[in-house]
């Protein structure tokens, strides 16, 4: 436990950790459809109905969340 805990302790102030935030593409697809949903789909159904949402994407809006999310680590990762 003191290893875990003096692990963090190096990587918060360094800003190590903070790149490690940065939201998965099927992440940010579930937050934007959560966005864009709000108040017609809640709770556990807001997660089985962005899971059937991201299953029926086309190739090319998943891929363009995965660009975005490239770009945002590799900007994330410049920063630091």
């Amino acid at each position: 436990m003191t290893a875990v805990i003096a692990e963090l302790q190096d990587k918060v102030p360094s800003g190590k950790l903070k790149a490690s935030l940065i939201l998965q593409p099927r992440q940010q697809f579930v937050r934007d459809f959560a966005r864009k949903n709000k108040g017609v789909v809640a709770g556990i159904d807001l997660f089985a109905a962005s899971a059937e949402a991201w299953r029926n994407l086309p190739a090319d809006e998943k891929e363009q969340y995965r660009r975005d999310y490239i770009a945002a680590k590799e900007k994330e990762i410049a920063c630091m």
